[in-house]
């Protein structure tokens, strides 16, 4: 598991036990959970295709502590939200409203001013997975040579940089085909 779905997990866990949500709260919360990949928090909800906003503001009244929006058609019950969205595959931006003003650092974390196109993340994301490729060509390159001139050693340690290398270029570049092959299926 990536360490930004962890994070977004663990927001998303924090967010339900300070809700303590009732049985439609619940059903969302799962939903969340089970497509975590998709799920977003974003302080600005202008814009997106599919929206929730939760509020974890405890007054009596008016306390409204969902609120959905799939395209511009707002909707008020949990379920009929999860039942909706369930058949699509957008990108889903949550923004939580925290009543004492300022957000917790485990939200701050994980939440972006706006929303983010998916096709720019997975852009952004194959950019920085060729930079951290690239970087470890560049041990890589510069390592290997040194090999042949170095005493016994020097050498354990260089083949050791040599295989941390390799190791990471592999597995670099399998998540960068996995991540090309998606932004091609969100290609239009």
């Amino acid at each position: 598991m990536t360490a930004r779905r962890q994070e977004k997990l663990e927001a998303l866990r924090h967010v339900a036990m300070l809700m303590r949500p009732d049985g439609p709260l619940l059903v969302l919360f799962g939903f969340l959970a089970g497509r975590i990949d998709q799920v977003e928090f974003v302080r600005n909800l202008e814009g997106v295709a599919v929206a929730v906003q939760l509020s974890l503001d405890g007054r009596i009244w008016p306390r409204v502590p969902f609120r959905g929006r799939v395209q511009e058609e707002p909707i008020l019950n949990p379920v009929a939200f999860v039942d909706l969205v369930a058949l699509r595959d957008d990108e889903i931006y949550v923004r939580v409203d925290f009543p004492w003003g300022q957000e917790p650092e485990w939200y701050a974390r994980v939440a972006q001013d706006s929303a983010v196109d998916r096709k720019e993340r997975l852009a952004g994301a194959i950019e920085r997975i060729r930079q951290r490729i690239d970087f470890a060509l560049d041990v890589y390159r510069t390592a290997q040579p040194l090999i042949a001139g170095s005493s016994e050693e020097e050498r354990r340690r260089l083949q050791f940089v040599v295989q941390t290398a390799r190791d990471e270029i592999q597995a670099l570049s399998r998540q960068l085909s996995e991540l090309e092959s998606e932004l091609s299926r969100q290609q239009p």
